[in-house]
């Protein structure tokens, strides 16, 4: 059941967070930056760590990305690169306030800080259903792979491209790449390379593999995990 803070928290989301109640049992978060590919941002990364700080472990959290409204579909494409390096930029240069205010802990930008967190919460909850209809790669991972369920469709692009701007596969991914079977997890971490739901789901990175989730797929899932079913 959903406790009177996390009523609070749910009804206080940003706008680029889609929050709602279909039952008792049951959030919905829609990832709401359809022009960025539903990247993820530090405030939405703030506010979903306050959020699971806030529930109960019999309540599902149902993930998915807005439509962007292009060929290209978008779960997630990944934590906002650009607000990130806007921030590093502004400090190199000596300048104490950038545009977009990242604070620093330890040396590090906050981003990443709140980011992982909101992972190891995710990962400790117990019921979280995400949809990879389209984009899921690097922070969007992250947002999702560590949930117990991970729903894979025709349109899905599964990457960890992080070594291609000179970063490690980040958001756990030391953790539960070398798990891949025949190499796989090696090959996906060193070269960032894209894959397709079905190859995710033959690799185990997603456990449900749907051609196409549709309104009336969403529609039965979330009835079902309203009557308490997982």
């Amino acid at each position: 059941m959903l406790s009177k803070a996390a009523l609070a928290v749910i009804s206080s989301a940003p706008s680029t967070l889609l929050v709602t109640r279909p039952s008792d049992k049951v959030i919905r978060v829609i990832l709401n930056r359809p022009k960025a590919f539903n990247a993820l941002s530090l405030p939405q990364a703030a506010y979903l760590k306050d959020l699971y700080e806030n529930l109960a472990p019999d309540v599902t959290v149902v993930m998915e990305g807005m439509d962007t409204g292009k060929r290209t579909k978008s779960f997630c494409s990944g934590g906002d690169v650009r607000e990130i390096w806007e921030e590093g930029m502004w400090r190199w240069q000596g300048k104490a306030d950038p545009p977009t205010p990242l604070p620093s802990v330890d040396g590090t930008s906050t981003f990443f800080h709140t980011e992982y967190q909101l992972n190891t919460l995710i990962s400790r909850h117990p019921s979280q259903l995400s949809i990879w209809d389209g984009i899921c790669m690097g922070g969007g991972v992250g947002l999702s792979v560590h949930g117990s369920h991970r729903v894979s469709t025709s349109r899905t692009v599964f990457a960890m491209p992080e070594t291609g701007i000179g970063l490690f596969p980040d958001v756990g991914g030391s953790a539960w790449l070398p798990r891949l079977g025949g190499g796989w997890g090696y090959y996906l971490g060193l070269t960032g390379e894209r894959i397709g739901g079905r190859t995710a789901r033959r690799l185990g990175v997603s456990n449900v593999h749907v051609e196409e989730w549709n309104d009336e797929v969403r529609d039965q899932v979330l009835g079902r995990l309203g009557g308490g079913e997982r």
